[in-house]
């Protein structure tokens, strides 16, 4: 995700000239859409985790998102990350280890990082 435009010289003037870099675009696009798709799945577990009980089977609760709170989605986010094995454990104990089939907790936490 890093550069957006590429760079060429122009040879009569020497002036830079920038034209937008395509590929780099649609993988910057593939990658907003991943982390998207990552962070409704992990708010799914979080939802699940509230709505069945298990999440006091947590040591520390994991937080829900709230659409009218400023960072919310970040600190829900930070909640589930800080206690991924034992988010695993849980669902695993609850045979609902499925909903954790497609998150990268990598990518969630090089987002976490990042925010």
């Amino acid at each position: 995700m890093d550069i957006l435009l590429q760079t060429e010289e122009d040879d009569e003037e020497g002036i830079v000239q920038r034209q937008p870099d395509v590929d780099g675009v649609e993988n910057q696009l593939e990658t907003v859409v991943q982390v998207n798709k990552q962070l409704e799945v992990m708010s799914k577990v979080v939802v699940y985790l509230k709505r069945s009980g298990l999440n006091g089977e947590l040591t520390k609760a994991v937080y829900q998102e709230n659409d009218t709170r400023w960072n919310y989605r970040l600190n829900s986010l930070r909640s589930v990350l800080r206690q991924m094995d034992e988010v695993m454990a849980v669902l695993t104990r609850a045979g609902k280890s499925s909903l954790l089939e497609d998150i990268d907790a990598d990518l969630l936490a090089e987002v976490a990082g990042f925010l």
